[in-house]
């Protein structure tokens, strides 16, 4: 039963990214908050921005 969870859940989130509703890294980061409040999503995303400058 909880292979069928995830499942349904992958396939969710492809349908996010498919639906171009969601990004590849938003949906496979989870919502976590860090120290300084943002969530991990932001500062990975941050993170990319610096890189590519």
């Amino acid at each position: 039963m909880p292979a069928r969870i995830a499942q349904d859940w992958l396939e969710a989130q492809s349908a996010l990214v498919d639906a171009q509703l969601a990004t590849l890294d938003e949906v496979m980061l989870p919502y976590m908050v860090g120290p300084s409040g943002e969530t991990m999503y932001a500062v990975f995303r941050a993170q990319q921005k610096e890189i590519t400058q």
